[in-house]
């Protein structure tokens, strides 16, 4: 059962068993948008030119399921070139960046067979980029993260009194019907 609004045909493509995926990537970069496939190639997309980077490109994407914790994925650019160092300063924290999933004609193709669907959306967040051991040498990855929501990091507060509670919200009696709830408890005692 698939709960993702689907294209017919996409759905048809992926039912019959033997399909050939691209996963798509969108990223909000400060100094233009950038749009990019697992495949090799154009694609053409929603009046777009998506760049094919084929054994370049990795991902590491949550699995869906529901939860408060902050789910994220990972992009990785492998084997990067040294034309990219002009953006790793780039300030790319918070802005947007989405995956989509599709499937295409031939296993290195850049036709599409219906819509590609998203699968997941967030923000960037850090930027790493580091040296890896890779067949016997070493090769450069640069590895992206995309958070699904705001960053833990974002901002922090150790204490919500009362008296915040009532600043923002005169009537909420919230704050006033749970102080020292924690230590109430400790006390509790069961009938025996």
């Amino acid at each position: 059962m698939v709960s993702r609004n689907i294209h017919p045909d996409t759905k048809a493509a992926i039912a019959a068993g033997s399909f050939c995926p691209v996963v798509m990537v969108y990223l909000d970069w400060p100094e233009g948008p950038v749009r990019a496939h697992s495949n090799v190639g154009p694609i053409q997309w929603q009046g777009h030119e998506w760049l094919g980077l084929g054994k370049f490109a990795g991902l590491s994407a949550p699995e869906e399921a529901a939860g408060l914790a902050q789910s994220a994925a990972s992009l990785q650019l492998i084997g990067a070139p040294d034309e990219v160092d002009a953006y790793l300063d780039s300030p790319i924290r918070g802005r947007p960046g989405e995956i989509w999933f599709g499937v295409v004609t031939e296993r290195a193709g850049n036709v599409l067979i219906g819509e590609p669907f998203r699968i997941f959306a967030g923000y960037m967040d850090a930027m790493r980029d580091t040296i890896q051991a890779a067949d016997g040498g070493i090769t450069r990855v640069i590895t992206i993260d995309v958070a699904n929501g705001p960053s833990q990091r974002l901002s922090a507060s150790l204490f919500h009194t009362d008296e915040d509670q009532r600043r923002t919200h005169p009537n909420d009696t919230a704050g006033r019907l749970v102080i020292n709830s924690e230590a109430r408890f400790e006390r509790l005692s069961w009938p025996e």
